[in-house]
């Protein structure tokens, strides 16, 4: 999620003004950015505060194992299916 954010600011600065769906951010660059800036703070947030372990977890260490491998495994399982698809575009294209 932590994409989501630059990518839609960097989508909104190609743009023209006013054109698309997002007519509210043709009135200034700087809702774009302040946008971008609070979604990509809060979702930073709230991804390190999920891996904390609360009091009740009898073993910390393997709950932050599992949560960051976990995430990890996810990511490169994307990694993976990304470099495949596009190893499969280029050998059509």
């Amino acid at each position: 999620f932590l994409y989501l954010f630059p990518a839609f600011a960097r989508i909104m600065r190609r743009s023209a003004p006013g054109e698309g769906l997002f007519d509210f951010f043709a009135r200034g660059r700087f809702w774009v950015y302040a946008v971008t800036v609070a979604g990509f703070i809060t979702t930073l947030i709230s991804t390190i505060v999920s891996a904390v372990p609360t009091g009740e977890i009898e073993d910390p260490t393997l709950f932050v194992v599992k949560v960051v491998g976990g995430a990890a495994l996810l990511i490169f399982v994307g990694l993976c299916v990304y470099a495949r698809q596009r190893r499969q575009a280029g050998a059509a294209g």
